[in-house]
Order: structure tokens, then C-alpha cells, then sequence
């Protein structure tokens, strides 16, 4: 209803809520819920209520007969990277949006439920740019990299498992061409010129020195082994792989490339509870948005 949940000891409308733990980066975690006015559509309105929680913390005012956003996870200091304005859409004859708003903010942790058929993966592939809405604006920041998780898309069957996954880190792969290139002009190049390519060589290497580049292959084995991608190893070829290794590959892409913001449809198809309790913990410890 229209009456805020009140949590023992804390105020509806969050006036009195503790600050609690924070940690190094002086983060703080929250839970937001918000509400569509009408069924069968969503409508994205003001917070009813929020207040510090522990993830998973049973929400008693969930409503499953409405597509329902939750941000998990919020920095105290908000920077918007994603504005949806007006937003409206139909699928047949049926409202999925009407005229709804909704802002994201970096570093949020937002969840997407309702009832099959309610609009989950339409907003969703709204977002991601591979559908266009009906009326309504997004405004995404500026060089915004967004990463979805298609699990329709098709791979290339030739390459081994480790030859995918490294084209997460294709960018750092042009870098190092591009700093072996300028290696090879300083052995011709004197005076001003030499100056200048060991300035630039010298910003190159610290990328990739930041971003450990020589240890590529053991960052991708830290995360791949945590969906289980091990298993089936990492020289084998991708046409040889099952449906459901091939969602996990796809899913271990995606979390290492970094992307600023992560969409996610239905990331637990085909891990077992191991692998979906390892990719908890990653996306708790997430520092980006998805």
C-alpha cells in the first residue's frame, strides 16, 4: 500500500537510519524499493522506503505481480551515468512502461523482478541499446561501456577457451602493439623525437602495468574457475563445448572485461548452487554498476 514498511527501530522514510559499517571507500549499503501504480504495468516512482540491510534480507513488502527495481548496493555520493525519461513501451496489445523514469547512478546494484511476461528482458535489452522503446528518452553518459549477457549470441567455434576469454582484454592487447611499435622507432630516432617516444612509451607501460597485463592468463583462471569454466578446460575448442558451457564462458567474459555497467538476464542459468554462491560474492564485491 501506500504506507511505508516500517523496520524495527528505523524510521519509513529513512530519516533516522544509522549509518552503520562503511567500508575503505566509504560506501554504504541500501536497499531501495519501487512500486508501478497500476498492474501489469511498470512505473517508476519515488522510494517507498529504504534503510540500511544486509544483502538478501528478506523484503516483507514485495509485490510479485509487479515488476519491482532494488538497488542493492549504492555509493553515498551518486553520480548518474544512465537517465530514463518517460519511457513507454508495448509488447502485442499490452503496456510494459508507461511514461516511467528511472536514474542510474555509478556503483548501484539493481535487481529486476516480476512474473514472466511482465517486461524484464525488454527493459533490459531497452537498455543495452538492441531495442528501440516506443516513446520516452535514455541518456547515457559519455563513453559509457555497457556489457550485456547474451546468451543467444553466436561464438566463434574455432577458437579455444583462452583465446575467447582474452578478447576481454583486446584494448590491452593494442596497447602492447602499439608500445612494441614506438620500441622499434627509438632504436632509429635522436634528440626530440626520442624524448617524446619515451614519454609516451612511458604512459603506455604504466596501463599496462596497472592493469597486470603480463598476468593476464591467472586474472582469467581467478574468475573463470569460480563459474567452473576449469572443468572443461581451457584449451578446448568452443565447438566442442555444451550449450551450458558456453553460457558460462559467455558469463566469464563478460565479468572480466569491466564493463561500467554489467546487464545481466538471467546470469544463474546453468550453474549449479557452487558456482552461483561464487558469482554472489563477485557481484557483491563488484565496484561498478549492473
Amino acid at each position: 500500500g501506500d504506507k511505508p514498511y516500517e523496520i524495527p527501530g528505523k524510521t519509513g522514510d529513512g530519516q533516522n537510519v544509522s549509518e552503520g559499517e562503511k567500508d575503505p571507500e566509504n560506501r554504504r549499503e541500501f536497499i531501495f524499493v519501487f512500486h508501478g501504480f497500476s498492474r501489469g504495468a511498470i512505473v517508476f516512482v519515488r522510494p517507498i522506503f529504504y534503510y540500511c540491510s544486509i544483502p538478501g534480507k528478506n523484503l516483507q513488502s514485495f509485490d510479485p505481480e509487479r515488476l519491482q527495481i532494488f538497488v542493492l548496493y549504492g555509493r553515498i555520493v551518486f553520480m548518474s551515468i544512465l537517465e530514463i525519461k518517460g519511457l513507454s513501451h508495448r509488447y502485442d496489445d499490452r503496456d510494459l512502461f508507461v511514461h516511467s523514469d528511472l536514474t542510474i547512478s555509478n556503483g548501484e546494484h539493481i535487481g529486476v523482478v516480476g512474473l514472466n511476461g511482465a517486461g524484464k528482458s525488454t527493459f533490459i535489452n531497452i537498455i543495452a541499446g538492441k531495442l528501440v522503446q516506443d516513446e520516452g528518452e535514455i541518456r547515457r553518459q559519455n563513453n559509457l561501456r555497457i556489457g550485456y549477457l547474451d546468451q543467444h549470441a553466436t561464438l566463434d567455434k574455432t577458437l579455444t577457451v583462452m583465446e575467447y576469454l582474452r578478447e576481454a582484454f583486446s584494448y590491452l592487447d593494442e596497447i602492447n602493439a602499439r608500445l612494441e611499435g614506438m620500441y622499434a622507432e627509438m632504436a632509429e630516432a635522436d634528440g626530440e623525437k626520442l624524448d617524446r617516444l619515451i614519454e609516451k612509451s612511458s604512459r603506455l607501460q604504466e596501463i599496462l602495468n596497472d592493469a597486470d597485463f603480463y598476468d593476464l592468463d591467472a586474472q582469467i583462471k581467478k574468475v573463470a574457475n569460480g563459474l567452473g569454466v576449469n572443468k572443461f578446460g581451457y584449451d578446448t575448442v568452443i565447438g566442442t563445448l555444451s550449450g551450458g558451457e558456453r553460457a558460462k564462458l559467455m558469463l566469464s567474459k563478460l565479468l572480466l572485461s569491466g564493463q561500467d555497467l554489467m546487464l545481466l538476464d538471467e546470469p544463474t542459468n546453468f550453474l549449479d548452487v557452487e558456482h552461483v554462491e561464487w558469482l554472489i560474492r563477485y557481484l557483491n564485491g563488484y565496484k561498478k554498476t549492473f
